[in-house]
């Protein structure tokens, strides 16, 4: 999985434009827009197209006006546990007819989008392992090592606000992610150890720090579960610091990596929030 995207923050539009007009027992329709998608714009609201259930139902609001006609807005949103969220808007003018109906009506059917069935699967399962942790945080020591890379690929990507690359493979050198925040990405290797209270030695450092002047880069992050680094290690990262041999570069042992995941768990923006604000503007 190249990136990971639990917002789904990509969305499409599908607009469906008609009338109703004739006599009460006698109403036509009259089309003037038709869904490009005619079937996914007339699907089951609320049901997720990728994990076949049932979505929260996490945005419901309507208002109404009368300026000569009568006006009435409407919009309901859906989220599925997975970060799969769809919604669906409309828009009403009627005139205030007693014995017949004059309308027009605008719907909008707005989805995110995802690549592939099987991202989505993977994505959910990160999230899953995410909540697993964040309830208890032994169990990251069991976490299989890929997994936990893919959690900090999800973690930092939210914390640094930008697409995280994963690329960690035998034979990589040590880098496991590439956080894409400007034209000379952060290099991250990622430490998944199995006890509470190991400690990250300076072996560590020193060979993620040659693989960084290999790559010509001087900017990188170790993220590990160990208790804590060795103090051989913060000097070494602290006094290539002080003669400007690094551009940027962080050790983010488990406590410190777990505050930045339960901070950016509980403060992420939902991506859907946008029709919001624009409901009530």
């Amino acid at each position: 999985m190249s990136k990971v995207n639990l917002a789904f923050q990509k969305h499409y539009y599908l607009t469906h434009e008609f009338d109703l007009q004739g006599e009460m027992d006698d109403i036509k329709r009259i089309n003037y827009t038709l869904p490009e998608d005619y079937k996914g714009f007339f699907r089951r609201k609320g049901h997720c197209p990728f994990c076949k259930e049932s979505m929260n139902h996490v945005y419901q609001n309507s208002k109404s006006a009368t300026i000569g006609v009568d006006l009435y807005q409407a919009i309901d949103i859906w989220e599925c546990d997975c970060g799969y969220w769809d919604a669906f808007s409309q828009f009403i003018e009627e005139k205030d007819l007693i014995y017949s109906v004059d309308s027009k009506h605008w719907e909008k059917r707005i989805c995110s989008v995802v690549s592939s069935l099987e991202d989505v699967r993977k994505e959910k399962a990160i999230k899953q392992l995410i909540n697993v942790i964040q309830k208890d945080s032994s169990k990251a020591y069991s976490v299989k090592p890929k997994h936990f890379e893919e959690i900090a690929q999800f973690v930092f990507s939210a914390y640094f606000n930008c697409e995280v690359e994963h690329v960690g493979k035998s034979h990589d050198g040590g880098i496991d992610l590439l956080i894409v925040n400007s034209d000379k990405p952060i290099l991250v290797q990622v430490k998944r150890r199995t006890k509470s209270d190991a400690v990250e030695s300076i072996s560590t450092i020193r060979d993620f720090l040659g693989a960084m002047y290999i790559k010509s880069n001087f900017n990188g992050i170790i993220v590990s579960t160990a208790k804590r680094f060795s103090k051989p290690s913060n000097k070494v990262i602290a006094d290539l610091k002080s003669h400007n041999k690094l551009e940027y570069f962080e050790l983010f042992d488990f406590n410190r990596f777990l505050s930045i995941l339960n901070a950016v768990n509980l403060s992420r923006k939902k991506c859907w929030e946008f029709l919001v604000s624009d409901y009530n503007s």
